[in-house]
């Protein structure tokens, strides 16, 4: 069994700027989003604590009509796509948060599976590579996507982001930050 830790992040400043190019600072928290993938039959995905509400699937035609749902799915399909094997994984994805909250969990399941899926094909990956690949399936997926989550997960730490260059930053700064669970 392959596992792969992937830190979750929280934008300083820049959030959608970056797409238009212009800076964006983003660092990694202490909550990780882990994926866990093994030898399987058949490609399987499952999650039995990702926090995804209203899920609806229309059985006419198996059609998942949940979109954070269709998005997950997607972005495990196109990586493993990407790299043009069909070698068969159960890809479990644990995650301590819900999708579309701002802490990067879309990106965090992309970087998994881009170094998971790599690892269990014994494609040997830098943080370059799997930042770069990892930006990729985020943008056939998405249609339009910065490099702002994909990288700063790869890399960890604080990542300035401009144009076209992504730099870590070196900081003894502490930051603490709060994230409340959605009741409703």
């Amino acid at each position: 069994m392959i596992e792969v830790k992937v830190p979750l992040k929280l934008t300083l400043f820049g959030e959608h700027a970056v797409v238009y190019d212009r800076p964006a600072i983003a660092y990694t928290i202490s909550e990780y989003l882990t994926l866990r993938l093994k030898e399987s039959e058949k490609f399987y995905i499952k999650s039995d604590n990702l926090q995804i509400k209203g899920v609806k699937v229309n059985l006419d035609g198996f059609k998942i009509e949940n979109e954070n749902v269709k998005r997950v799915l997607a972005y495990v399909v196109e990586t493993i796509n990407y790299f043009g094997a069909k070698k068969p994984v159960e890809i479990e994805i644990l995650s301590p948060v819900e999708p579309s909250v701002g802490l990067g969990t879309s990106a965090g399941v992309v970087v998994g599976t881009v170094a998971g899926y790599s690892s269990f094909l014994g494609i040997e990956l830098n943080k370059e590579d799997i930042a770069k690949i990892s930006h990729e399936v985020e943008l056939k997926v998405q249609g339009i996507a910065s490099r702002m989550d994909t990288y700063t997960e790869t890399y960890g730490g604080f990542v300035l982001i401009e144009k076209d260059r992504v730099e870590r930053i070196r900081t003894d700064l502490s930051f603490s930050a709060g994230y409340f669970r959605r009741i409703m």
